[in-house]
């Protein structure tokens, strides 16, 4: 129990321990609005503490009546009802452990106790210890907000809480969210400050910042009201401020509120800061500086004109390139240091010819190196032509600036700089800017001083390699898998979590025919979730496809890339090779089950689509919808308006949020390729060519290069495996009663 002898509490004490009180939304509104009442017709500074409250409420003084007037009966009734709700040692203890402090999951538990009944308080104490143990953090170090603690539960699966369904993990989930909003300051009303408590010099403070903020921005006001009334509690006057505590402040504010909020927060330390500067009032400046992932964005036309027009003129041209090759294969070589399998399964020239997204990382890489040389002080200065910019200084500034933001925002958010973790981004980002480079004509020897300077900050490269010709050959790891998707694969080795994979589409399909029990018959959402168990029963059962494919499976028209047959049987996937990233066309089989669930979505679920895309009704695609360029025509081909297919980037994000809110799978439609890879390769580590086709890389290079690391562990539990089965074996042919009879004889 916590000594509390010698806390001297305060109404905003009181008004606590009437939130934590279960009781109902009226009374604790009327018994708190009595309070204020109260504590407004007492000429006092500071507050009210609990005995003089106390002492007013048993025996008030005629004059204070008559000042309160005709509600003075109800105002000292509800007084009453507070001091006895104060009372009641469980509820005071709380209320001063959370006075003042940022509220934790150990708070939480306490306040379940409180307010559960007995059985469901102990279940969420133990769901919120066992969420605790798997974050790694005690439970009386995690912030109690629902802004902290909801992002940590949606990532959560049935593994991490030790639960075997997925409706026993969302009861776990809800019944943690339960206990956390009983301590939340939102959800308790505690964000609403009671200003009317404040002592004149905060008053006045208040007023002038106030009176500085922009129209229509009532929660910025609200900010300045909180901290008045935080310090106000700890009897501090803004002169006596110091920076810890205003960074105390914002921290508590950050936690409190959405990550949508940061902009308002940052308005008000703007103007707070204004104001002391110009000497309106005397206090310490709030720190406004914090990091950002990257540098600070600017727009492509930002980009002096004689940088920005060529290269524009270029990709326009290339926009319109054909297939033949030619110049656009010699953008590409080992010249950078890239892996050949690297070239062949993310940099294809003939992709590199047509495809939009290519031509916008290229832009990209322009203008952040751009920006970079001109955002640092100490770099060479404003890069006005193509010659000023491609150079070594220039990639070296950028990736300076980048480590050193990356770097401060880990020191801000307590981690540690991992120096081995660094230059993917900067690396793939400086790999583009060369071929842009080399697009524009920049002097060969120029791009190769900042192709080495990319060799050493490249992550890939491990080492070095004399070639008996006296060359020297970079030697690359073998792991491909980028760590986003590395982190989406690793729960793949529990077998619970394979399961719910390959039960996915079946779970969702139900789900969504469940609409037709419903008056209002299927809809859009019904749609939606066919939608995606439809694309994971594909992806599952047919071909492990990238996702733009899928997003443009045509199911009719003069070309259409499903077949299904006349009746019952199997049905035919034919992609041609003109549409695929390697140039590999795809032919495979649609099984019997597949077949049925792309007839039913056909009939069922697709003319929704039509009509919510507001599409033509012979639109050919399987998934309809208003994204247009047709590949196989280069990026300058369309389909006409009304005969496009959905954008794979918006039913990429709606498949994601299936799998994870109704399947507890965290995975995005590629990933279904790695785990694709995964399957075979447990059962076969030596199965790499079976793995190339049916990712349908170029190259087994390619294959090699992704999946070397995940063959290498299934290879070595392998092992392990066989190791123990000889051990076993081994010591089963052991004769001990040999070693026994001779201690007989003994």
């Amino acid at each position: 129990m916590l000594d509390h002898t010698e806390y001297t509490a305060t109404t905003a004490d009181l008004e606590l321990a009437l939130r934590l009180k279960k009781m109902s939304h009226h009374t604790r509104s009327s018994t708190i609005s009595s309070l204020r009442n109260l504590q407004r017709n007492i000429s006092k500074d500071g507050d009210l503490s609990v005995d003089e409250i106390r002492f007013i409420a048993e025996d008030p003084a005629p004059t204070l009546r008559n000042q309160i007037g005709k509600k003075a009966a109800q105002v000292f009734s509800d007084a009453r009802r507070a001091i006895r709700v104060w009372d009641e040692d469980p509820i005071r203890t709380l209320a001063i452990k959370l006075s003042g402090k940022l509220v934790t999951c150990e708070h939480a538990i306490d306040a379940a106790h409180l307010n559960f009944p007995i059985e469901r308080a102990k279940r969420a104490e133990a769901a919120i210890r066992t969420f605790a143990k798997h974050l790694n953090q005690p439970v009386d170090t995690i912030i109690a907000t629902e802004t902290v603690i909801a992002p940590n539960l949606i990532a959560l699966t049935p593994e991490d809480l030790g639960v075997g369904s997925i409706q026993t993990l969302k009861n776990k989930k809800t019944l943690i969210l339960a206990a956390i909003r009983l301590v939340d300051p939102i959800s308790l009303g505690r964000i609403k400050a009671d200003t009317t408590r404040l002592n004149e010099d905060w008053q006045t403070t208040v007023d002038m910042l106030v009176a500085r903020v922009p129209m229509h921005s009532p929660s910025v006001t609200a900010i300045f009201r909180r901290l008045a009334m935080m310090f106000h509690a700890d009897a501090k006057i803004p002169l006596d401020l110091t920076k810890e505590d205003l960074a105390y402040f914002v921290h508590v504010e950050r936690q409190t509120h959405a990550k949508s909020f940061e902009n308002k927060l940052r308005t008000a330390m703007k103007i707070w800061n204004g104001l002391v500067q110009e000497g309106s009032f005397k206090s310490v400046l709030f720190d406004r500086s914090r990091a950002v992932a990257r540098l600070p964005d600017v727009a492509w036309e930002d980009v002096p004109s004689r940088i920005r027009e060529p290269l524009d003129a270029l990709l326009g041209q290339a926009s319109r390139a054909d297939r033949s090759g030619g110049v656009w294969e010699d953008l590409i070589d080992d010249d950078l240091g890239v892996p050949e399998a690297e070239i062949d399964a993310e940099l294809d020239s003939n992709e590199l010819a047509i495809n939009p997204a290519t031509a916008e990382l290229w832009r990209r890489s322009v203008k952040r190196v751009w920006h970079a040389a001109t955002y640092e002080m100490s770099g060479p200065g404003m890069p006005e032509t193509i010659d000023m910019l491609f150079t070594a200084q220039n990639a070296r500034v950028f990736v300076t600036a980048v480590w050193q933001i990356r770097r401060e925002k880990l020191e801000k958010a307590g981690k540690d700089w991992d120096a081995n973790k660094k230059g993917i981004y900067e690396t793939g980002l400086l790999k583009m800017f060369v071929q842009a480079g080399r697009l524009l004509g920049v002097d060969a020897a120029q791009l190769e001083k900042v192709s080495e300077f990319i060799k050493k900050i490249d992550p890939a490269i491990v080492g070095k390699k004399k070639m008996p010709d006296g060359s020297v050959r970079l030697i690359y790891e073998d792991l491909r898998i980028g760590p986003r998707h590395a982190d989406m694969l690793r729960p793949f080795n529990h077998d619970t979590v394979l399961l719910r994979w390959f039960k996915a589409p079946g779970q969702l399909w139900a789900e969504a025919l469940g609409g037709k029990a419903r008056l209002s018959g299927i809809g859009p959402k019904d749609a939606a979730i066919a939608r995606s168990a439809l694309i994971l029963q594909i992806l599952q059962r047919v071909s492990p496809l990238r996702r733009t494919n899928l997003a443009r499976l045509r199911v009719s028209g003069p070309q259409p890339h499903i077949h299904l047959p006349v009746g019952n049987g199997e049905g035919r996937l034919y992609l041609p090779a003109v549409e695929m990233k390697n140039l590999r066309a795809v032919e495979v089989r649609i099984d019997p089950e597949t077949v049925g669930m792309i007839r039913d979505f056909v009939h069922l679920f697709r003319p929704i689509a039509l009509s919510r895309e507001e599409v033509s009704s012979a639109n050919e695609h399987l998934f309809p919808g208003s994204a247009r360029q047709r590949k196989e025509l280069g990026s300058g081909g369309e389909y006409a308006k009304g005969f496009g297919y959905h954008s794979p980037d918006a039913f990429s994000q709606t498949y994601s949020k299936h799998m994870r809110n109704k399947c507890a799978l965290n995975v995005d439609m590629h990933v279904a390729r790695h785990i694709a890879a995964k399957i075979i390769l447990d059962m076969d580590p030596s199965a790499m060519g079976l793995v190339q086709e049916i990712l349908e890389h170029k190259r087994i290079e390619t294959t090699r290069a992704y999946y070397a690391e995940v063959s290498k562990i299934i290879a070595q539990k392998r092992y392990l495996q066989l190791l123990d089965r000889a051990t076993q074996r081994a010591l089963g042919n052991i004769d001990f009663m040999v070693h026994f009879e001779k201690q007989l004889g003994s």
